[in-house]
């Protein structure tokens, strides 16, 4: 469990009421990953990081001839409430290659940056869209969703560290 959490810890608390608010009840950084901080952080996303709003997100929906057919939401969500997709990102990403490569409107042996310039003189520079969509770049990086106990999570700590959504990682 993050800083300040404890198994009996009232969610109804955090960041509840008018600022400051008390240190246990603050979602930060730091904690926004960890329960119980994470049920509130993953729905109140916008307002810790930088992010895009896309409707209709942690739900079921099928569509059917261009119709919605089935939708239903879970654990309190709603259409309008927005909530971190995380590595849903990668299959909306596949998904949405593979329709454009298959229509003739995505060459996957071109190199990404030439369809995304920011990425020339990064790592990810000479990388083929190919290579990103099977993961096959080359950049260093270990994935661990689990604690170490007296440590941070290394891989999603590190992860969310990189990409600048939270607070290096404490060392030792």
């Amino acid at each position: 469990m993050g800083a300040g959490a404890s198994r009996g810890h009232d969610e109804s608390r955090l960041m509840a009421g008018s600022p400051p608010f008390a240190r246990e009840n603050q979602v930060t950084l730091a904690n926004w990953q960890d329960p119980p901080y994470n049920r509130w952080a993953f729905q109140h996303v916008r307002e810790l990081v930088p992010s895009a709003r896309i409707p209709r997100g942690d739900g079921f929906l099928v569509i059917h001839r261009g119709r919605i057919v089935a939708e239903q939401y879970f654990i309190g969500l709603r259409p309008d409430v927005p909530h971190l997709l995380m590595s849903v990102s990668k299959s909306v990403t596949g998904l949405v290659a593979g329709a454009l490569a298959g229509q003739g409107r995505l060459d996957v042996t071109a190199r990404a940056e030439t369809i995304v310039p920011e990425l020339a003189g990064t790592a990810f520079a000479g990388a083929t869209v190919q290579d990103l969509l099977d993961m096959r770049t080359g950049i260093r990086f270990k994935e661990g969703h689990h604690r170490r106990r007296g440590r941070d999570r290394g891989g999603a700590r590190g992860r969310v560290t990189a990409r600048g959504y939270g607070p290096p990682a404490r060392a030792g």
